[in-house]
């Protein structure tokens, strides 16, 4: 009998001690609680008539669809990632799948075989770990800046890029140092689902479009969570050569079957819509009014790069055990550093409005403060 998948064990019962924690916050302080740690983007595209008229195709839903996705729904999204990416890609070089998640473990199982290491960088999108582990392999954690990373012997490599807490997103130039350190034929997963939330495109650019499709190494997973800004629909892209998403496709009919018809349309009416959508410009002001709190009140961020999220620095804010206290004694809930794999750090969320943000961030430091005997904290 293989062992129990140690990661995945943590994680669940760190998730479920989190979210306990922010139930009780939530019972404490009513209406009062502030929970930074949301993750649902503001804005959403097609507009709610639109989709409801992207629904209007019900008779659809009395059918199996084809398991890679409807033909008419591949042909439209073939075309919009061939503009984004700026590489000629055809519906055979595109899986829609039941959100990204499932995108993510399908392509980790299509790069890499049971028993083969897959380099994580630390910190890490809370799931990698255990998706790793699900696929049969082994996670390999490699810290620092990428050029420190330890990537030799590694099969396959999981890259956020922007990156989900950290807010960094890597440039063209970093990238391919990046990609010259794996080993020759080593599998790249590309987890592109904030690809459109960075606050300068300089500092972001597809592995898709640096590796072409001459190139049977890499997948990419784009969301229709974070591009179209609705969790709800759970539908995830998978990009790549028309090899390796044929073997995707294999694994998807075993294991999930087709994405639901209702989400492919709705995908389908959201990318026309995003075509000159600015995601990130909700954000720039709430990062600019927020950083300067943070200074303000003695903690640290750095400027965000990409994503809609700060790194937020403090005393203790990185371990699970403060964000327990944090939700029920002040009322505010942070995912600490913790979850993503380091406890130097917790993540904050921008997508909720200033004046939440600026009092969540206030009650942060009088928190700190009164941990450190510094003032007190009123109890609800």
């Amino acid at each position: 009998m293989s062992a129990e998948p140690a990661y995945l064990l943590r994680f669940g019962a760190l998730r479920r001690e989190l979210n306990a924690a922010r139930r009780e916050g939530l019972r404490r302080w009513g209406n009062r609680f502030i929970d930074l740690g949301r993750s649902e983007p503001l804005q959403a595209w097609p507009t709610d008539e639109q989709l409801t008229a992207a629904f209007a195709d019900t008779p659809a839903t009395r059918r199996y669809p084809p398991v890679a996705g409807r033909a008419d729904v591949l042909g439209a999204v073939a075309r919009h990632y061939s503009r984004v990416m700026a590489i000629d890609l055809t519906p055979e070089n595109i899986l829609l799948t039941a959100g990204a998640l499932t995108g993510l473990t399908l392509a980790l199982m299509t790069l890499a075989r049971p028993g083969d290491e897959v380099a994580i960088p630390v910190p890490y999108y809370q799931v990698y770990p255990s998706q790793v582990e699900l696929a049969g392999c082994r996670p390999r954690l490699v810290t620092g800046r990428p050029r420190g990373w330890q990537l030799a012997g590694a099969q396959a490599l999981i890259l956020a890029n922007p990156v989900n807490p950290t807010t960094v997103s890597y440039p063209a130039s970093e990238l391919k140092e990046i990609m010259a350190t794996l080993d020759p034929g080593a599998g790249l997963v590309a987890d592109e689902v904030y690809a459109e939330y960075v606050y300068d495109p300089d500092y972001f650019t597809s592995v898709g479009t640096l590796r072409g499709l001459t190139g049977n190494d890499w997948l990419v997973v784009r969301s229709a969570a974070k591009t179209l800004g609705r969790p709800g629909l759970r539908i995830g892209v998978l990009i790549g050569s028309a090899r390796l998403i044929a073997a995707a496709t294999d694994r998807a009919a075993a294991l999930t079957g087709a994405a639901s018809v209702p989400g492919q349309l709705a995908l389908c009416a959201g990318l026309a819509a995003t075509t000159a959508a600015d995601h990130i410009r909700p954000y720039r002001r709430r990062s600019e009014l927020a950083l300067d709190l943070i200074s303000r009140l003695g903690l640290t961020a750095e400027p965000p790069a990409g994503t809609y999220y700060l790194w937020l620095d403090g005393p203790g804010l990185g371990r699970a055990d403060t964000a327990v206290r944090l939700a029920t004694d002040a009322g505010v809930f942070l995912w600490p550093g913790e979850y993503f794999g380091a406890d130097s750090h917790a993540r904050m969320s921008l997508s909720l409005p200033i004046a939440t943000i600026e009092a969540g961030l206030t009650r942060i430091a009088r928190f700190i403060g009164s941990e450190a005997g510094v003032g007190g904290f009123p109890v609800p």
